[in-house]
């Protein structure tokens, strides 16, 4: 197989993606690394969930880019990040999940929380490289 490498240099948090000598605008640069990140077999999960309204079903998602993207931002965010931002990230992070998840973005406890988000993403700037492989 052959290796990939992309670089996501992140400013505050958002991301720009470098490969193959071309700067990317934020959907073609997704769209780009899905391409290249599913050829290597990145991510991919098959799970059992739990439904808002009661039921349990089974999804099969791919979220290539996403998960380089996620992988990427939180090498940079253990790098730049305190310890005690880290910790309050996670406490925080399975709420702000819950919120999106159930389509309440527009409610005061997720613009509340997502303020802490944007607060703690100011500092969060550098660049990662990220070596994709099969195998």
């Amino acid at each position: 197989g052959v290796r990939d490498d992309a670089s996501a240099a992140l400013a505050a948090g958002d991301a720009a993606v470098r490969y193959a000598r071309s700067d990317t605008e934020p959907l073609p640069m997704l769209l780009l690394l899905n391409d290249v990140a599913r050829a290597h077999g990145v991510g991919r999960i098959d799970i059992v969930e739990n439904r808002f309204v009661g039921i349990k079903s089974r999804g099969v998602y791919e979220t290539p880019g996403g998960t380089v993207l996620f992988e990427a931002h939180a090498d940079l965010e253990g790098l730049t990040l305190d310890r005690e931002c880290r910790r309050i990230r996670d406490l925080l992070a399975p709420e702000y999940a819950r919120l999106l998840y159930n389509g309440l973005w527009h409610s005061p406890e997720f613009e509340m929380i997502d303020a802490i988000r944007v607060k703690s993403q100011q500092l969060v700037s550098g660049v990662v490289t990220v070596k994709l492989f099969k195998g």
